[in-house]
């Protein structure tokens, strides 16, 4: 298979899919944390006695901080970014994912490798023409910044845990009448009549006068503060000025294909066929070994392994197929499985070996080494890496001296001066950022700190991403102020009129509502008032045409009574208060849909309350949980 063939399917919509779930749920958890990653450095929690260490929280931090930018898209700025939501979210996340292993192995449910293996070998996205390959595993997994055994790892935790999670949703049901009872409720139709009476239409009638506008003044002096603003100057590094520094010679290209044809000679794969007989609760290991026998003396007679294999072998993702397996690197099976297959020649049979799984008959089908591309065919991509890896290490190096020299220095003209950096300086904003390096929350907080902003030192190295680092130093600081009187004036006056103005409406209306409920009949508060009811039949939940806090407040009104109406009222959010007299309700029902919408409707409410069920079972877990967060 060519190099990119491979590469094509491994970033097919369908490798993306098929992976994606364990992507995310990787990227929250890290790898180590699954495969038993062994560190010394500090507990970041600690749940029910398991420790969750920081190198385990600072990777899931990272790779969830990825995952938000991937989503984001090309636009994507990671200055909007809060580090610490992310972490506590990730913390979270870390907590989450131990408190389940932790139910699932209390509860005795375990996966398999076999299970895990025979998922692997079976998903589409990771076949070749129509059989599982090797080579396309690993690109689809590497594509996602995977190894192997990360991903096979990712997907065994996830077998696991995800089993009592899917028998509590799945065993969630609705009963008939309950579906009945909830679409009737969903279907229903109300006629409504209403009137606003408009906060609005009463400002050309008020008056402030303007003592009353000082004293609101004088006693609500926050609502009128300057904000506390900053000015920054800074001196910034950026990955990408270095890259036009780099030189790259065509002696060291070459030494990297070099390289990189010794690494695509050393792999090797190879397409194994086997016969398993499993041993397990109902077969024992003599049981299985007498199988084993049999065939083993039908292969000797002259039978085919092919359709031996057909016959006698339990690896049911293989059997019908003659036991193939297809093409494999090392690393894709168990040692004891790998070890006898790569100690084969072509067309060999090797003794009965014995796994965790059974016992096998393994036969090499054929042995093939994949395509090295040409100079001409990775150059370009060898220099590109070549470039960005000596652009690196420039940008660190350079970014050390910065972190040093801005530290030690009384101001940034000494740093700038020593790395050849320009200082820049931001315009002033507020603690609400601003544009630039000023609309970055890791910036505005280290300009706001008592460090910076009091003490008027340098910061230390901010970094904006992992490409571009900044260090500041506060160059004008504007403390917040009450603003003039004279100078909010006309906002003071304008907020008290509309405050008067939605009092007034809310007296008018509430007036409306006690004649109404007297008796007074809706033309008659026409007449007397001059307000014009608007009439709406047939309203439904999520009425489009309808005001949608008056929608909700509609569905909340009791039914009236045959040829009575409920009454009811509320405030809208702009003043205006308004009141609503709900005459008719229409029954919803069932009779608008067939019996197959009606099955499909219970089993969308089922699923519904097998989530609930599910979010209820880890609120228990935490809840019953001793959860310690350093």
């Amino acid at each position: 298979m060519s190099i990119q063939s491979i590469r094509d399917n491994s970033q097919s919509m369908l490798a993306k899919i098929i992976v994606g779930v364990i992507v995310i749920t990787f990227a929250l958890f890290g790898v180590d944390a699954i495969i038993g990653y062994s560190s010394n450095a500090n507990d970041a929690a600690e749940v029910n006695g398991d420790e969750i260490s920081v190198y385990e929280l600072n990777r899931a931090t990272e790779m969830l901080k990825r995952q938000i930018l991937d989503r984001m898209g090309e636009n994507a700025d990671p200055s909007l970014l809060d580090e610490q939501i992310i972490r506590s979210r990730a913390l979270d996340s870390l907590l989450e994912r131990q408190l389940l292993l932790q139910d699932a192995k209390a509860h005795g449910i375990y996966t398999n490798e076999r299970q895990v293996d025979s998922m692997i070998r079976t998903t589409p996205a990771f076949q070749a023409d129509g059989q599982f390959n090797q080579a396309v595993y690993e690109a689809t997994v590497r594509n996602i910044g995977l190894l192997p055994r990360e991903y096979k790892a990712q997907l065994t935790f996830d077998l696991q845990v995800q089993q009592p999670q899917s028998g509590i949703g799945q065993s969630a049901f609705m009963i008939p009448s309950e579906v009945k009872q909830i679409a009737e409720l969903d279907r229903q139709l109300r006629n409504i009549a209403y009137i606003r009476v408009k906060a609005e239409d009463l400002l050309k009638d008020i008056v402030i006068p303007d003592a009353e506008a000082k004293t609101y003044y004088e006693t609500n002096q926050n609502d009128f503060m300057t904000p506390e603003m900053v000015q920054l100057e800074y001196l910034e590094l950026n990955r990408s000025d270095f890259m036009a520094q780099v030189n790259i010679d065509e002696s060291e290209l070459k030494l990297l294909y070099e390289q990189e044809v010794e690494r695509y000679s050393k792999r090797e794969e190879r397409r194994a066929a086997h016969i398993l007989i499993e041993t397990n609760e109902d077969t024992d290991i003599k049981s299985a070994r007498s199988k084993m026998d049999e065939v083993q003396n039908k292969l000797a007679a002259g039978e085919s392994f092919e359709s031996l294999a057909k016959t006698y072998s339990q690896d049911l993702g293989s059997a019908e197929n003659g036991g193939d397996l297809g093409y494999a690197e090392r690393g894709a099976y168990v040692p004891a499985f790998e070890d006898a297959l790569f100690a084969l020649d072509v067309g060999q049979t090797s003794e009965v070996i014995e796994t965790e799984f059974g016992l096998h008959l393994i036969r090499l089908l054929d042995v093939r080494k994949p395509e090295i591309p040409g100079y001409d065919e990775l150059v370009g991509q060898l220099e590109k890496d070549l470039r960005f890896q000596k652009s690196e290490e420039l940008f660190v190096a350079q970014a050390d001296k910065l972190q040093n020299d801005s530290f030690s220095a009384g101001d940034l003209r000494e740093p700038a001066d020593r790395l050849g950096l320009q200082i820049k300086t931001t315009t002033l904003f507020s603690r609400e950022g601003g544009e630039g390096i000023a609309g970055n929350a890791k910036v505005i907080n280290v300009a706001f700190s008592d460090d910076v902003l009091t003490e008027g030192n340098n910061s230390d190295l901010i970094e904006l991403n992992k490409d571009h680092v900044v260090v500041v130093r506060a160059k004008q600081h504007q403390p917040a102020k009450v603003k003039p009187y004279d100078e909010v004036s006309e906002s003071v006056i304008d907020t008290l009129k509309h405050r008067k103005a939605a009092q007034q409406a809310q007296k008018l209306g509430e007036q409306l509502l006690v004649e109404l409920r007297e008796g007074k009949s809706v033309e008659q508060i026409t007449s007397d008032y001059g307000f014009e009811w608007t009439i709406v039949d047939k309203v439904g939940r999520n009425q489009e045409s309808l005001n949608p806090q008056i929608n909700e407040k509609v569905f909340e009104m009791p039914k009236p009574k045959v040829g009575e109406k409920s009454l009811d009222s509320l405030i809208l959010e702009n003043g205006d208060f308004t009141v609503i007299a709900l005459t008719k309700v229409y029954e919803g029902g069932l009779t608008e849909i067939n019996s197959r919408e009606i099955e499909a409707l219970g089993r969308l409410l089922a699923n519904q309350l097998g989530r609930y069920d599910v979010q209820d079972y880890l609120l228990n877990l935490k809840q019953n949980a001793k959860i310690e967060k350093y």
